[in-house]
């Protein structure tokens, strides 16, 4: 798979929401991915190719299974599996640190 187009990654830390994109097109139509709840398909309306992707509960949810996701995410926007990783782990977050009792 050759990337066509890179991802824009925006994190909200306070909502735990991760929007990936593609384009900068404000003028979109949503789908709920049937398979995992918390992921949205972003497509375009004028065109209708992918245009983004929006995870609730990022860190919450998908700090386990962020390959998967790659995958998901990779497929629908078509990019390289490795594209799509890095920028998933870009905006991950940190776990936090044991404490000393």
């Amino acid at each position: 798979m050759t990337p066509e187009y890179q991802i824009k990654a925006d994190y909200d830390e306070t909502a735990d929401v991760l929007y990936l994109s593609t384009s900068a097109e404000r003028k979109m139509r949503f789908e709920d991915d049937p398979q995992d709840a918390g992921v949205v398909w972003r497509y375009s309306r004028e065109t209708g190719e992918p245009i983004g992707v929006t995870v609730m509960d990022f860190g919450e949810d998908w700090s386990k299974r962020l390959a998967d996701l790659a995958d998901k995410v990779s497929s629908f926007l078509r990019v390289e599996p490795s594209a799509a990783l890095s920028a998933l782990l870009s905006h991950r977050r940190p776990s936090p640190l044991p404490r000393n009792e």
